[in-house]
C-alpha cells in the first residue's frame, strides 16, 4: 500500500507550479505558467521566446530580443524582417506600403 501511496504521489507532484504533474511534464523546470497538457510552455509566435515572457505574442519575424519584440536596427520602426530599406538614417522618414 505504501508504494502505491508513493506512486501516486508522483502523479500530483509539480515541482515548477506550472498545473502539470511532474509524471506527465516534458519540462519540469519552465518558469512559464502558460503551458500545453504536456507541460511545454507556450511560444504562440514561434520564437523561442514563451509567451509568458514576450512582449509582442504575436510578432511577424522571427528575429527578436529576449522579450520577443520584433529587432528593429535603424530604428525606424519597421521590424528587420519587413524592412525594404535597413539603414534608413535616424529621423527619416518611412513609407509603409
Amino acid at each position: 500500500m505504501k508504494q502505491i501511496t508513493n506512486d501516486l504521489q508522483t502523479l500530483i507532484e509539480d515541482a515548477d507550479g506550472d498545473g502539470i504533474g511532474d509524471f506527465f511534464d516534458e519540462e519540469n523546470d519552465t518558469d512559464c505558467d502558460k503551458v500545453y497538457g504536456n507541460g511545454k510552455a507556450i511560444d504562440s509566435d514561434d520564437d523561442d521566446v514563451n509567451d509568458c515572457k514576450d512582449v509582442e505574442l504575436f510578432s511577424r519575424c522571427t528575429e527578436v530580443d529576449e522579450n520577443g519584440k520584433s529587432l528593429d536596427y535603424d530604428g525606424d520602426g519597421v521590424p528587420n524582417c519587413l524592412d525594404e530599406e535597413p539603414n534608413t538614417a535616424s529621423g527619416g522618414l518611412v513609407l509603409l506600403t
